[in-house]
């Protein structure tokens, strides 16, 4: 089988590989790579779509069906997370509490491990109002809820937490949906921050790899590179809406020209960020100041306006009338977008529509 997905932990002592169904494991501490490769039994489902590590010790793997949980140690046993359909992506917290999956149905599904003793979930409140009841299962000594977030424009490609795992961005779409992890339920009770920007459906993402980071860097089909404060928002002008987030800083010299991976830089306190694009071509480059001078462009009130604007005639959520950007971490910048016309009469249909967009329930 082809290889499809390749990764290492956190401390560059063990790689891993996907290739069909199968899981690959190697240990990079000595010379011989072969003989200290390890190969896991297949997964049940078809071919496997995402591999991420947890830490050191630990990995998730994503396939059509659900989601297995690996341990590279010997003799530790796994767990198997069932789903009804393809999962795209999948992400852990770093404490293994909750785990994530970007599905083909267009929703995010979210199972929430914890110990037996753990006091039960009952019931949980739906985005609107309304109640849904917590589906728990203990196998094994693990205790299982499960959760999903709906309402994303296409299928959910990418999923990834930051680095205290308190935030997880997901893209399915033009807009990327942050979640907030920190309550007891996760995003439970919540709305997302939704990040506007890309003209054409993200295709990857990724958090700035620092403790107490909120940076998200975006790319997509239109080649445009996009970094959000994702703790900078505007507020809905209703209860229950999303909340909105414009870019801080926009890659220079955009091309239509599509993005397939990125990933920032662990060097130099994660300044610097790698786009890789179909054409073939790795561009590397720094949100800020070089030596050179601005290497990247902060978002002036036009540039923002003409991007909103482009988002808001394809959005599923309720048109901005509004948007002010205050400090940044990256840089300073006002924003402030008056409303188009076209978006005061169709305000009524946007809010209507996202009634039922980015939902949150719990599934039995």
């Amino acid at each position: 089988h082809t290889v499809s997905h390749v990764r290492t932990n956190a401390a560059g002592q063990m790689a891993a590989c996907a290739a069909g169904r199968t899981l690959h494991v190697v240990d990079l501490s000595g010379d011989d790579y072969e003989s200290n490769r390890r190969v896991f039994p297949p997964v049940a489902g078809g071919v496997i779509e995402d591999i991420k590590f947890v830490g050191n010790k630990t990995l998730v793997v994503a396939y059509y069906g659900g989601v297995c949980v690996f341990s590279t140690e010997a003799g530790a046993s796994g767990i198997v997370l069932e789903y009804g359909t393809n999962v795209l992506a999948v992400a852990a917290t770093p404490k293994l509490d909750y785990v994530v999956g970007g599905c083909m149905d267009a929703c995010v599904h979210i199972w929430k491990l914890g110990q037996p003793e753990d006091k039960a979930a009952g019931k949980g409140v739906v985005d609107g109002g309304a109640e849904g009841e917590g589906d728990e299962e203990e196998a094994e000594g693990t205790k299982l809820i499960e959760y999903s977030c709906g309402g994303y424009m296409t299928k959910v490609s990418a999923v990834d937490f930051n680095w205290e795992g308190t935030q997880m961005a997901s893209s399915g779409g033009t807009q990327n949906t942050v979640w907030d992890f920190t309550g007891q339920d996760g995003p439970g009770g919540t709305v997302p921050v939704v990040a506007l920007g890309h003209s054409k459906n993200c295709t990857c993402q990724a958090w700035q790899p620092l403790p107490g980071s909120d940076l998200l860097v975006t790319a997509g089909k239109d080649g445009r590179v996009l970094v959000y404060d994702t703790t900078v928002f505007a507020d809905p002008d209703e209860e229950g809406m999303p909340k909105f987030s414009a870019p801080i800083a926009v890659a220079p010299e955009p091309v239509p020209d599509e993005a397939t991976a990125l990933i920032w830089s662990p060097e130099r306190e994660a300044r610097t960020i790698y786009v890789a694009h179909t054409s073939g071509g790795v561009h590397g480059t720094s949100p800020g100041h070089t030596a050179a001078g601005p290497s990247w462009a902060l978002f002036c009130s036009s540039m923002c306006a003409t991007l909103l604007k482009q988002a808001a005639s394809t959005a599923r959520v309720p048109t901005l009338r509004r948007f002010t950007l205050a400090s940044c971490k990256v840089a300073v910048a006002l924003v402030k977008v008056l409303a188009l016309h076209a978006s005061q009469r169709s305000a009524v249909h946007h809010s209507a529509a996202c009634a039922v967009d980015h939902t949150y329930s719990m599934h039995t």
